[in-house]
């Protein structure tokens, strides 16, 4: 008991790595409860001048700790744009971890990030990955179109969803992707994981012929290996 009071109290220090390896140990902590920890952790979570690193430390503590009640924090956290853009996608990767009930709540919350061009690159792309959880036929539609973007990042998160979800109408855009030599490599790679996700086995043809070619990147060819691989499985 002394133990969890004094990392508690620790979370007011005046030290800013003492305030952070406070909320390390909490998160790290398997045991509970702890007495007074949620007002504490909220006020790290809160405070616009603590370094974010802590801040998205706390938030992950505060979640493990809270439970399913967390879920309004979270959504608070990640559609109030007066949070910085990281802690913001924080909640989104948190919301992409773990399934919480009113799924399609947290979808239109997801869809509504993704699709405003006024948000944080990083805060959409972390949006998109977090729909892999929550989507229905209503973020179909956006997700195929991410494909086209001009944000790699965006395209990359789509495809990886888009496999996880098991979108088929996504296979032939996805395979353009993973064809078109001048796409950045790291869209290329998602493409192929996400035609193995998605069971594409009509596009293994021309997947075996970007493995043959010597003219490739070594490690998208690897990639390639790799998913064949996984499609033996």
């Amino acid at each position: 008991a002394d133990v969890k009071k004094s990392l508690v109290d620790a979370l007011n220090d005046s030290a800013a790595n003492v305030r952070r390896a406070a909320a390390e140990a909490i998160l790290i902590d398997n045991f509970s409860p702890y007495d007074n920890l949620s007002d504490s952790l909220m006020q790290l979570i809160q405070n616009p001048n603590e370094e974010l690193p802590t801040r998205k430390v706390a938030l992950r503590a505060f979640v493990k700790h809270t439970g399913p009640t967390a879920r309004s924090t979270i959504i608070k956290i990640l559609t109030d744009n007066s949070f910085p853009d990281d802690l913001r996608a924080e909640a989104a990767h948190i919301l992409e971890e773990k399934a919480y009930n009113e799924p399609k709540v947290i979808e239109d919350h997801l869809l509504t990030i993704f699709q405003n061009p006024n948000d944080a690159e990083i805060l959409r792309a972390a949006a998109i990955s977090a729909l892999s959880r929550y989507e229905t036929a209503k973020s179909t539609i956006p997700l195929i179109k991410a494909l086209s973007s001009s944000s790699k990042r965006f395209k990359a998160r789509a495809c990886s969803t888009l496999g996880l979800i098991q979108e088929k109408n996504a296979i032939e855009p996805i395979l353009k992707l993973a064809m078109d030599k001048k796409e950045h490599i790291h869209v290329r790679r998602s493409a192929v994981e996400a035609l193995w996700m998605l069971e594409a086995n009509d596009t293994i043809p021309s997947l075996v012929q970007l493995l043959k070619d010597k003219s490739e990147p070594g490690n998208f060819r690897g990639t390639i290996a790799t998913a064949f691989g996984k499609w033996q499985d």
